[in-house]
């Protein structure tokens, strides 16, 4: 942990004091390593192409989507298929925020796709074979904090039990015991009820490690961001060890895009 203090030049202070995260290293000599973002792109915002751009900016290996329509995959298609030769898209039928896809530099497998309970969104495991083996990602969009158990109140605050519902069916719907990493839109922050069930289980967050408190969503309004949060995650189990997590600070969508580099001691 590192602290920077205070300078104070004629009254004003330049700097405040405060804890930050790990610093990031470099993988080690012959170990398997991979890029590995997630990104809800707003389905509101057509094909908007400052996100389309934002999509391939850090050039991950693997980018999960969440809130895919038609448009936008006709968009990634013509946009990133030679970069990303491999491509998994499914557009659910209740349209709307519900489709997710992964662009991808390792071969990838349909691992299940999974209706969300009581009308939520959906979820989908991908199976990625690698040079190293093969692991799992659950690309997930938990439900809105408001809006789905009538009164915006009650919703509110039966998400936490919903959120971890979600991800304890969606966990238990793919049973390949393979080294596994969770990704997506929760809807809640790093303290959040489905955060820690994974955490509870073995699994580490991997922004808050190098940046905490790193805000990954934004609330618009008359063009300024006013509003915060932290809603995006990239959670590895055991078989991973983190290398770097980091936000990227583009695209148009209420979302920003989450990476994280990890490393694979051992062989899958």
């Amino acid at each position: 942990m590192r602290c920077v203090f205070p300078l104070v030049l004629g009254g004003v202070v330049l700097g405040a004091c405060g804890w930050f995260g790990r610093e990031p290293r470099a993988p080690h000599p012959s170990a398997f390593h991979f890029t590995i973002a997630t990104y809800n792109l707003n389905n509101d915002d057509g094909a908007n192409p400052r996100t389309l751009d934002a999509i391939g900016m850090a050039k991950a290996d693997l980018i999960c989507l969440q809130e895919i329509t038609e448009l936008w995959q006709m968009a990634i298609e013509q946009r990133y298929r030679s970069s990303y030769p491999f491509r998994l898209f499914k557009i659910d039928e209740g349209g709307g925020a519900a489709g997710l896809g992964i662009l991808s530099r390792f071969p990838v497998r349909d691992g299940g796709w999974h209706p969300g309970p009581n009308g939520w969104h959906p979820a989908a495991h991908y199976l990625i074979d690698t040079p190293n083996g093969t692991f799992k990602i659950l690309n997930t969009h938990l439900r809105m904090a408001t809006g789905q158990h009538g009164n915006a109140l009650q919703s509110y605050l039966r998400a936490g039990a919903d959120h971890e519902f979600e991800m304890r069916l969606f966990m238990s719907q793919n049973s390949d015991a393979v080294p596994t990493i969770v990704v997506g839109d929760f809807n809640e922050g790093p303290n959040g009820s489905a955060v820690r069930y994974l955490e509870g289980i073995g699994f580490q967050n991997a922004l808050p490690l190098y940046h905490p408190g790193e805000p990954t969503w934004r609330y618009r309004r008359w063009f300024i961001f006013q509003f915060t949060q932290e809603l995006d995650h990239i959670l590895f189990d055991g078989s991973f060890e983190p290398i770097n997590a980091w936000v990227v600070k583009a695209g148009a969508s209420d979302h920003l895009p989450v990476m994280a580099h990890l490393e694979a001691p051992r062989r899958f």
